[in-house]
């Protein structure tokens, strides 16, 4: 069974911000690019989440994006200790926008909850409409 993990963007002011910060992080992972994200622990249920699983970004508390989960690494850090890196596909895919309350670290998130995909995010695209403004017209039935 196939599910996916969400997780905070914090400090991310939208999803340009959330790729150029991502830019400067890519590495080569199983021949593909990926994009490293740090946390605590390893899911227990990380063989699910790779089994076509995606991580969904919360940013500015809404979930806007996700990324596909291409597999689950070690790192060692001298201050904190044994982690986890999520190793993240580098294709934002935005989804549609929806509101999120904050958490601390990680949540698993059912796939049945998951917001649908409205396109891979391109930041070169500077006429979009906000997605704020977006779930608000949307919401309105205007959109």
């Amino acid at each position: 069974m196939t599910i996916h993990m969400i997780k905070l963007a914090v400090g991310v002011e939208d999803l340009a911000h959330l790729a150029q910060i991502q830019e400067h992080y890519r590495v080569r992972y199983l021949g593909d690019w990926a994009v490293p994200i740090r946390t605590r622990l390893k899911p227990a249920k990380a063989n699910d989440i790779l089994n076509g699983g995606s991580i969904y970004r919360v940013v500015k508390g809404r979930i806007q994006c996700r990324q596909d989960v291409l597999g689950f690494e070690e790192a060692q850090s001298a201050d904190r200790g044994t982690q986890c890196l999520i190793m993240a596909s580098c294709v934002l895919m935005q989804t549609v926008s929806v509101p999120h309350r904050p958490f601390q670290g990680w949540r698993y998130l059912d796939p049945l909850k998951a917001p649908l995909d409205t396109g891979v995010f391109d930041p070169s695209q500077t006429d979009s409409i906000p997605q704020d403004i977006a779930a608000a017209l949307s919401s309105a039935g205007l959109l």
